[in-house]
């Protein structure tokens, strides 16, 4: 299976769920957490996170 840009992600733990998409998930799979998002959200989001960290 491929992750796509709509699959649901935790920000939580961290946690990738290919095979389910955003809308199929309530909460983390893996955690519980109800703090999830898409993968192209996480990605974006870490992107911006790190180019923080290397203070542009």
């Amino acid at each position: 299976m491929d992750i796509s840009d709509d699959t649901c992600c935790c920000y939580g733990c961290g946690s990738i769920n290919v095979g389910l998409t955003l809308e199929e998930c309530d909460s983390c799979p893996e955690c519980g957490s109800l703090d999830i998002g898409s993968y192209e959200d996480l990605c974006h989001d870490m992107d911006e996170a790190q180019d923080q960290y290397q203070g542009d």
